[in-house]
């Protein structure tokens, strides 16, 4: 009984392992470049992100947020200036078939604003679906849960908890 138990556990592992790694080609592809929309830049950036294996890689990304300000001045003008992120994160990808898997990400994004207002780290979470083509094209729509002191707040949400959506799309290299 116990060796039908133990065989049953070691064909079950061997079947999945192909799906497992099946998911696309990290090893021969482990750099990857990608436009992002929302997500941590949380406008519109860049991203680069270095895979260690098939599950585990690190990124880094550049983005920018424009921002206008009213009645600069005695003269009641108005300015603006572009806020730019750095995002920094580590991503886990679980496949569940053939180019196909759950992202999961955590890190935080370092915003540089400007006209003397101190930086800001943004800690978040991330959670999205990503396809990974053997070619290289990368797609991974994600929702994030970001943590801060500014972002209002509701009847719902604590300010200090924001949900945001973000998409990125690329190629593997």
């Amino acid at each position: 009984m116990m060796n039908a138990k133990a065989l049953g556990c070691c064909a079950a592992v061997a079947l999945a392992l192909p799906v497992l790694t099946a998911a696309g080609s990290r090893e021969q592809l482990p750099n990857q470049i990608t436009a992002e929309v929302g997500g941590r830049m949380p406008l519109l950036g860049i991203d680069y992100e270095r895979w260690f294996n098939e599950f585990f890689g690190v990124g880094v990304g550049l983005g920018g947020v424009p921002c206008i300000e009213s009645n600069i001045g005695s003269n009641g003008a108005y300015g603006g200036y572009i806020v730019f992120t750095v995002p920094l994160y580590a991503v886990v990808n679980v496949s569940f078939a053939k180019n196909h898997g759950l992202s999961l990400s955590a890190g935080a994004t370092l915003a540089l604003p400007g006209h003397g207002q101190s930086n800001d780290v943004i800690p978040s979470v991330g959670a999205g679906y990503q396809l990974f083509l053997a070619k290289g094209f990368v797609l991974r729509p994600s929702l994030f849960l970001l943590f801060g002191d500014n972002f209002g707040g509701g009847k719902h949400v604590p300010s200090r908890l924001m949900f945001w959506e973000g998409h990125q799309i690329g190629w593997a290299f």
